[in-house]
């Protein structure tokens, strides 16, 4: 193998492993994005809890809001599950 054969091959080496730690790292990036936005529901949902609580409202889960919350956190927490499988598969594999 030539000098000139071996510097591709370095290159194309170093070229996948640069895409695969940049896939790691939006994935990472996804997970905290994820994260906020569960934690952001979960504040709102006990706000909106706390708020139905303070009207002495018996039937808080027929409240039309909390159900839209419940489904969002449900929602995040089915693509955090997907996301975080992924980065475990990729650190199973080896990748950064």
């Amino acid at each position: 193998m030539s000098l000139m054969d071996k510097m591709k091959q370095g290159m194309a080496k170093a070229t996948e492993v640069g895409e695969k730690a940049k896939q790691f790292a939006q994935l990472k990036l996804s997970i905290t994005t994820l994260d906020s936005k569960l934690s952001d529901r979960y504040s709102d949902l006990g706000y909106r809890c706390y708020e139905l609580h303070l009207a002495q409202a018996v039937r808080a889960f027929d409240d039309e809001k909390v159900q839209k919350l419940c489904q969002q956190i449900a929602d995040i927490h089915a693509e955090l599950k997907t996301k975080k499988w992924e980065l475990e598969k990729m650190q199973a594999n080896g990748d950064p």
